[in-house]
């Protein structure tokens, strides 16, 4: 049995969500469990108010004994997986502390941006991998945006030709200031498609997107990522790619782009 903390409608388990007057959320079932049967929970935690609402389904849960595993299509606070400074959080290890006190079996992370990710949910965290390659064209080259891109995919591609990107951030602004092609392997087709697991404003893949054009005039150009966490990246990605693949995991994504570029893949069913 689906108990779907995304979308309530299509949850095999049916449940509520009510606020107290001051606006704290509160779930609660609807039904009674078969307390026999396992439970496949899915969840999206993008914010504070999805991990708590994730915490008292995991009360509820592990209060009645049922088994059920966890699956989560994006976790908050990956990218904050190490300690910055003496005064700043570890969020992810914040995060995840809280998860590991849930009684569930196991626990699937969609494309957990960081490998800290595993360390720190410990055995009962399992890879779930979003399947770039269900829409990479036969005829391409793939595009690694980084070395990390390349070393977090790359022996999943290596019938491909491809290339892989460095750039050059100034230190004291932060900002990217050049990108050029580090690594370049049997690139022979026109069709070159940019892989990585999470798109923010996009700036990155904008810039490496420029040194392609100007290298490889006349050719098609595909993105495909499977977090797209900011409403301004993605429009980015949509107006310079010719095809661009997301999926729904942070957010309910409702922007159609007028030439129709665009494909979400549903992952929260």
């Amino acid at each position: 049995m689906k108990l779907n903390l995304i979308n309530k409608e299509i949850s095999e388990i049916k449940y509520d969500v009510t606020r107290f007057p001051d606006g704290e959320p509160q779930f609660f079932l609807t039904e009674e469990l078969n307390r026999k049967e396992s439970i496949d929970v899915i969840c999206r935690i993008s914010n504070t108010e999805d991990l708590f609402l994730l915490m008292q389904v995991g009360d509820i849960l592990d209060r009645q004994e049922v088994e059920w595993d966890l699956h989560i299509t994006y976790l908050m606070s990956m990218r904050m997986d190490r300690v910055m400074s003496f005064n700043r959080p570890f969020s992810l290890k914040v995060v995840c502390n809280m998860l590991n006190s849930l009684g569930y079996r196991n626990i699937y992370v969609l494309e957990a941006h960081s490998s800290r990710t595993f360390h720190l949910l410990g055995d009962r965290c399992l890879p779930w991998e979003f399947g770039h390659y269900s829409w990479i064209p036969a005829q391409s080259n793939i595009v690694f945006p980084d070395h990390g891109a390349k070393d977090r995919y790359g022996s999943n591609y290596s019938h491909y030709g491809y290339l892989v990107f460095k750039k050059e951030r100034n230190l004291e602004t932060g900002r990217i200031e050049s990108f050029e092609i580090e690594e370049s392997k049997n690139c022979y087709y026109s069709t070159f498609v940019f892989i990585d697991d999470l798109c923010d404003a996009g700036g990155t893949f904008l810039g490496e997107l420029k040194v392609l054009k100007e290298r490889y005039p006349n050719s098609k150009f595909i993105i495909i990522v499977c977090h797209a966490v900011n409403n301004k990246g993605l429009i980015n990605m949509c107006n310079n790619f010719d095809q661009v693949i997301v999926s729904n995991s942070h957010r309910d994504i409702n922007y159609r782009p007028s030439n129709e570029n665009l494909t979400v893949i549903d992952v929260c069913k």
